[in-house]
């Protein structure tokens, strides 16, 4: 299933494609592009539609982990709050665990940037 990105122009929608192979979850490289691709819309004052092909898992992943990231949700929050309001979005034991990953992702990438700063630091001083 692919959208045509001439429909999305037309209607003044950006579009962007994150491809993942059906019924497995998104690279974590690629939910990073779909969250600053988000993060850049929501700055436009703009909206975005996130879909795959069902809309049950990996558009929901990549929702869940917009809401870790931006908003210091925990897996398990972000993802009661995307089934709130959809429903049908599956968060089982695979996709729960890409969640995980995630967290400890940013994590990595939280110290890496602080101990970054305090070799900096270090220099400065």
């Amino acid at each position: 299933y692919v959208s045509d990105p001439n429909l999305w122009t037309k209607h003044e929608i950006r579009h962007l494609r994150l491809p993942t192979v059906d019924f497995s979850n998104p690279q974590v490289e690629n939910l990073f592009h779909g969250i600053e691709f988000l993060r850049t819309v929501r700055n436009e004052k703009k909206r975005a539609y996130i879909h795959c092909k069902a809309g049950r898992q990996r558009s929901a992943n990549l929702v869940a982990c917009y809401l870790i990231d931006t908003y210091g949700m925990t897996p398990e929050e972000a993802s009661r709050h995307v089934r709130s309001i959809r429903p049908s979005t599956i968060f089982g034991v695979r996709e729960m665990q890409r969640l995980h990953d995630f967290v400890e992702h940013l994590r990595e990438e939280h110290n890496k940037k602080q101990q970054e700063q305090n070799e900096k630091n270090k220099l400065t001083t």
